[in-house]
């Protein structure tokens, strides 16, 4: 899921240290994109934005040693993670490659499935990634894909946002840039399938909740894993910091339980297409 920025890459170590926490947050979204593609033994699976490579490393134990996974990302340090985390798993059959959505180094047709976790919502231009995707893709050959539905229903991300904004520290952004909830209206999702040659077989929404111990390991988690937000507030004074602090706290309190920790719900999208 990484296809931001240079700042990528400064994230990765908070990425490759919270995988296994993100891939059972997320859990099922992966059950759902491997199971909506049909990946099966033998086949070429393409991981696009694959950040620490927990989808791809799922696909790899589905492939099995006949088949083979392609882990890229954008970020090479992302890629480094991913490959590290493969490596402590023995998988075998994961090739890991530094590679930009929008034109990917390998040939027409080269891949059985295109599977992306979160990723195609950040990147610079959706429809030219979509299509370079229809580019490699097979014929007749599944693409899975998730990306956030509102930001009403994703506060983990959407707080922040707001918050950042409202104290002057985030501009607004602009209609139709680069960002999690870039494609969060379904319509938006029908248009760039339409424009990059893909027809659309499914399109659901998948409610998960994650629970969180206490605020400040919630904000934590922000600034570890967010790469904008994460340099945003390393670089405030301490006064700023104390007071973008309190102010998120602030607007998480309305997720906190009774016995103080908190649960965030969260709705994402999951789309099938070939």
């Amino acid at each position: 899921m990484t296809e931001w920025s240079p700042e990528s890459s400064t994230a990765a170590p908070g990425w490759e240290a919270n995988a296994e926490r993100i891939d059972e947050r997320l859990r099922a979204v992966t059950d759902w994109l491997l199971e909506r593609s049909d990946v099966r033994a033998g086949q070429v699976v393409l991981d696009v934005a694959a950040g620490p490579g927990g989808v791809g490393h799922r696909a790899a134990e589905l492939v099995g040693p006949q088949g083979r996974v392609l882990s890229t990302d954008w970020a090479a340090a992302m890629v480094d993670a991913a490959q590290r985390i493969g490596a402590s798993r023995d998988l075998t059959n994961v090739e890991y490659r530094v590679m930009d959505a929008h034109s990917m180094d390998l040939e027409d047709d080269a891949v059985d499935v295109v599977l992306c976790r979160h990723g195609f919502m950040l990147m610079e231009n959706p429809i030219d990634a979509l299509r370079e995707t229809r580019r490699v893709l097979k014929p007749g050959g599944n693409l899975a894909f998730s990306v956030f539905a509102s930001p009403e229903r994703n506060p983990f991300t959407a707080v922040p946002q707001r918050v950042f904004v409202e104290l002057g520290h985030l501009p607004q952004p602009s209609p139709g840039s680069p960002g999690v909830f870039a494609m969060s209206n379904a319509s938006i999702i029908r248009a760039a399938l339409a424009d990059s040659g893909f027809d659309a077989e499914a399109m659901e929404t998948i409610d998960l909740q994650g629970s969180m111990p206490d605020g400040d390991f919630i904000i934590d988690r922000i600034i570890e894993m967010n790469p904008m937000f994460g340099r945003i507030y390393r670089d405030l004074s301490r006064t700023e910091q104390t007071a973008t602090r309190h102010a998120l706290l602030d607007e998480f309190e309305a997720f906190r339980q009774t016995n103080g920790t908190y649960v965030l719900p969260s709705q994402i999208w999951g789309v099938h297409a070939h």
